[in-house]
């Protein structure tokens, strides 16, 4: 009886061990296709890195692996990583008068004869989010830079094409070359149906992914639109940003002259024979022009974007 049972015994220890073996070779096998994947992975980002030309710039490391003064790690920058850590979604695509970004006026203010519409597209009930917009004349647009290329290394300094080749830091600028490609932009709100906004006076590409909508306040918007008395006594022109106060004159805005506006424009833009001849045919032909109600809108709107950017 004893022997049977040591027997016995003896059979299942075997038998655990046996089954032990298999589960640890499983376990090595699993740990190998594992490490197999984390490297074929890491030589497919790789991979693709170098097929967008993305730049990468390693800062000299010190001690304790910091970097040194200035020199920042800009893998820090890889759209696969940023992009699912900062959780933003368009909340639509936005329809411009401009397919292409040569053309498009670099501030939505040059050319009001643009017009655009946009498509709220998140949740279940969109059109609830415009309810009382309406009440309101322009809006602030935060939009994505969707059409910068693929080059994610951020500029310090750019060019701005006013200066002449002199260069400025990306702070101090409009460029759309930023660390974040984010923008922003003050466009005339025409009129808001459902879950659909009517927007004109725009500067943005056709498809340029929207971020968020603002109303514009002149109360909060305006420097010094709020005077001492807590009065609100908005300021519209240029030369009046400064008042007086109990300690004398006060700059309320502070602007250096090259980001001024121009003045207004003496340019006379006039349609060659053959442009004029290629508009005609196409009004001729019953085509409608790219979001604008017709085609004398068309030629008044490349009119201003041509005297503002000739």
């Amino acid at each position: 009886s004893t022997s049977v049972c040591t027997s016995h015994m003896q059979f299942l220890t075997t038998d655990v061990e046996e089954e032990l073996r298999k589960a640890r070779q499983e376990i090595e096998v699993l740990k190998e296709k594992i490490r197999l994947l984390e490297a074929g992975n890491a030589n497919e980002v790789e991979s693709s890195k170098k097929k967008a030309g993305v730049k990468y710039r390693k800062g000299r490391q010190e001690k304790g692996g910091l970097l040194s003064a200035g020199c920042f790690e800009e893998s820090m920058w890889d759209p696969k990583i940023i992009m699912p850590a900062l959780g933003t979604r368009p909340i639509g695509r936005i329809r411009t008068c401009f397919p292409r970004k040569n053309g498009c006026p670099r501030q939505g203010s040059v050319c009001p004869a643009s017009q655009a519409r946009l498509d709220l597209e998140f949740g279940t009930n969109p059109h609830k989010a415009t309810e009382g917009l309406s009440d309101f004349s322009h809006v602030w647009l935060l939009f994505l830079f969707h059409d910068n290329g693929v080059n994610w290394c951020p500029r310090t300094l750019v060019n701005p094409p006013r200066l002449d080749g002199e260069s400025k830091g990306v702070f101090a600028t409009r460029s759309p070359h930023r660390p974040n490609s984010i923008g922003l932009s003050l466009v005339r709100l025409d009129e808001v149906r459902g879950r659909t906004l009517f927007l004109s006076g725009v500067d943005l590409v056709d498809g340029t992914p929207i971020l968020d909508i603002k109303p514009y306040i002149p109360a909060y918007d305006m420097p010094g639109a709020i005077g001492e008395d807590g009065m609100f006594s908005p300021i519209w022109n240029a030369a009046d940003y400064q008042r007086t106060n109990s300690e004398g004159l006060e700059a309320l805005v502070r602007f250096p002259t090259w980001a001024l506006p121009s003045p207004a424009s003496s340019l006379i833009v006039l349609f060659s024979a053959e442009a004029d001849a290629q508009l005609s045919s196409l009004e001729a032909s019953g085509a409608a022009p790219r979001l604008l109600p017709d085609w004398a809108s068309l030629r008044r709107g490349l009119t201003q974007v041509l005297q503002a950017d000739p």
